[in-house]
Parts: C-alpha cells; sequence; structure tokens
C-alpha cells in the first residue's frame, strides 16, 4: 500500500512539474499578444496624426521620439513614454510589410525564447489598413 501511494505522490508531483513549466510559455504568449495590441494601436494613432505610419527605418522609437529619418511626419506627437519589450526583455521588431496607394501592412516580431528573429520560435503578428 505505501508504494501505491509513493507512485501517486510521484505522479501528482510529475504532473505539477508539467502544468508549470508549461504554464509561463502561456504566460509569455498572452503578454506579446497584449503588446502587440498596444503598439498597434499606437501606430495607427501615429498614423492619423501624421498621415503615416513609421517606417521600417524609423522604427517603433518613432512612437516615442520625433523621427529624424525621412518622410518627416505632417504633425508629430508622443504616442508612447517607452515601447515594451518582449516577455524576455528584448526589442520588439517592427517592419513595414506592404506599403502601396496609401494601404499598408506591417509586422510586429518578438524573437521568442531563443531571440532570433526569423527562427521557429517567433511570435508574429501582422496588422494593417
Amino acid at each position: 500500500m505505501k508504494f501505491v501511494g509513493a507512485f501517486v505522490l510521484m505522479g501528482a508531483l510529475a504532473l505539477a512539474w508539467f502544468f508549470t513549466l508549461g504554464q509561463p510559455e502561456g504566460a509569455k504568449v498572452t503578454r506579446s499578444d497584449s503588446d502587440f495590441a498596444v503598439i498597434s494601436n499606437a501606430i495607427k494613432t501615429y498614423a492619423i496624426i501624421a498621415g503615416r505610419p513609421p517606417t521600417t527605418e524609423q522604427g517603433l522609437m518613432a512612437l516615442v521620439q520625433e523621427p529624424v529619418a525621412g518622410p518627416k511626419p505632417r504633425r508629430w506627437t508622443q504616442i508612447m513614454k517607452k515601447i515594451p519589450t518582449d516577455p524576455w526583455g528584448r526589442p520588439y521588431d517592427y517592419r513595414i510589410v506592404v506599403e502601396e496607394d496609401r494601404a499598408w501592412r506591417y509586422e510586429i516580431r518578438s524573437g521568442g525564447i531563443d531571440g532570433i528573429m526569423q527562427t521557429g520560435d517567433d511570435y508574429v503578428s501582422e496588422w494593417g489598413w
């Protein structure tokens, strides 16, 4: 009977370990999704004020500091105090994917756990209008 109790306890510990191991990654994905929405809303606000979203070269810093690289925004206002970092503490990547006839699509990307862009563990969200 003691052996059964030991196996049950070991099984419970293994399940607890398994579920707590998976939980932080799920929370990080949720956090990335939230950051993507916040950043995307800031980009849309910027585009309304400036007449277009920041270029790839201007990057997300255009939401914090007035861009010095062109095209210059027709008007500029600070949209964010700072750009959030991804759940691993690294900056998000931003790039314009499509820019034609005042239609823009852009991508916000986290390098994921390995921190390297364009690998299989990246978290990516594409937005546009």
